[in-house]
């Protein structure tokens, strides 16, 4: 009896992980197991077991990964994205501040 070793390729890891994300969602990668349901559950452990993988064989892919996860996390796509993202905040922390500030010269003054 002789077992089947052949590994995937970085490209097939790749191409299968990016299934498991058009099937289930971006939730397999960013939810904790206890909000997911047993199917999403066994997608995510075999997407983080693809990953360990893909990162063990092609190392450069770690950094690539990581950034989508956060981008993923964050609710953009891209850097441009997010500093749109943080602007926005800004500015209305920024507009909170001044409305704060007139209400406090209008009732002091």
């Amino acid at each position: 009896m002789t077992k089947n070793t052949e590994m995937f390729t970085p490209a097939q890891m790749l191409d299968t992980r990016n299934a498991l994300v058009y099937k289930y969602g971006k939730k397999i990668i960013t939810d904790d197991l206890d909000t997911l349901t047993t199917e999403e559950k066994d997608a995510k452990i075999y997407y983080q077991t693809l990953s360990k993988l893909l990162h063990n064989t092609a190392p450069e892919t770690k950094a690539l990964d990581q950034l989508s996860e956060f981008y993923i996390k964050q609710g953009v796509n891209s850097l441009i994205g997010l500093v749109a993202k943080y602007i926005v905040k800004i500015f209305w922390f920024i507009m909170f501040l001044a409305i704060l500030l007139a209400l406090l010269k209008f009732i002091f003054v």
